[in-house]
C-alpha cells in the first residue's frame, strides 16, 4: 500500500471510531466534554474531510520523516484530497441523488419525453 492509501485508511478508521465512541450509551462518550447538541456526526465528518485537505499524500521529506540516504529535496507535497476531485465527485453524487430522489416513475418519464428546449 502506498503512503496515501495508508493515510486515507487511518482517516477512515478514525472517522468510524469517533462516530462509534461519540455517545456509546453504556459509558459517557467524548461528546460529553462539549455542551449538549454542540457535537454531531456531521461535525466529525467535516473535521475528517478538512484533515484530508491538509494531510500530505506523500511521505514528507522534512525533519524526522526523512529517510537516511534519501536525495529528494524538501518541499511542498500535494494533499490527499484536492478541490478538482471534490468538484467531479460532487457533480456525480448530485446527479445520482437527483435520480434516486425522483421516486415517482412518471416524473422520470415526463422529463425524458419532454426535454426543456
Amino acid at each position: 500500500m502506498s503512503f496515501a492509501e495508508k493515510a486515507v485508511l487511518v482517516h477512515f478508521i478514525a472517522l468510524a471510531l469517533l462516530w462509534l465512541s461519540r455517545e456509546p450509551e453504556f459509558v459517557p462518550g467524548w461528546a460529553s466534554l462539549f455542551a449538549e447538541g454542540y457535537v454531531s456526526d456531521a461535525s466529525v465528518g467535516v473535521t475528517i474531510a478538512f484533515l484530508l485537505f491538509v494531510c500530505p499524500s506523500e511521505r514528507p521529506n522534512i525533519l524526522c520523516f526523512r529517510k537516511k540516504g534519501e536525495s529528494r529535496q524538501a518541499g511542498p507535497v500535494p494533499a490527499l484530497l484536492d478541490w478538482e476531485s471534490v468538484e467531479k465527485g460532487t457533480l456525480l453524487i448530485g446527479c445520482l441523488s437527483f435520480y434516486l430522489g425522483c421516486d415517482n416513475l412518471s416524473f422520470r418519464f415526463s422529463l425524458a419525453e419532454h426535454p426543456k428546449t
